[in-house]
């Protein structure tokens, strides 16, 4: 999944919502007033960053949507197949639908037998931060990219880092 934003997280388990993770929310995407049809970004005002965006009905919801894709799409496969899924909140009726799923391709891949620690055994001071796309830790050039064509330039073993506004769906980026 590809995402511009910070999102809250849901932890679920049996059927009930077993905690909640206020995410920052600083930008919201809303229909245009001056084009129908259009979606604008604007800045999410101070009291609607305070709150939940979905109630824990509408968390249980989106679970039973995310149970019955994944079994659907496991009996046409044969197999297990986890799936990542993309939903959205329509703001004038104020629905949820699922908007897009496709397989799972990352944590499904993983051992499930396998658990790896990873701990920096040198002292030294962070000069970055920020959410991480893997779980490993990693050194080498930082490569800041503000701007789709600095991805060019971009070298095996660099550490990518951009900030949410600038990150592009499909970069692709292997090393």
């Amino acid at each position: 999944m590809s995402s511009t934003y910070s999102k809250p997280t849901f932890a679920l388990g049996k059927r009930a919502v077993l905690s909640h993770r206020l995410g920052d929310k600083q930008q919201m995407m809303i229909y245009s007033d001056n084009h129908p049809n259009h979606i604008d970004s604007k800045i999410t005002p101070l009291p609607q960053r305070q709150q939940f965006c979905l109630r824990d009905d509408e968390i249980l919801t989106l679970a039973d949507y995310a149970i019955k894709t994944e079994a659907h799409y496991s009996e046409q496969a044969g197999n297990p197949c986890p799936m990542d899924m993309e939903w959205a909140k329509d703001g004038i009726d104020n629905q949820l639908y699922l908007i897009q799923a496709r397989p799972e391709t990352v944590v499904s891949q993983q051992p499930q037998n396998l658990s790896e620690t990873y701990k920096i055994t040198t002292d030294s001071q962070a000069i970055a931060s920020g959410r991480a796309i893997g779980q490993r830790i990693a050194s080498g050039r930082i490569h800041k990219v503000t701007d789709k064509k600095q991805l060019q330039t971009f070298q095996a073993g660099d550490i990518f880092a951009c900030q949410h506004k600038h990150t592009y769906p499909g970069l692709g980026i292997q090393s």
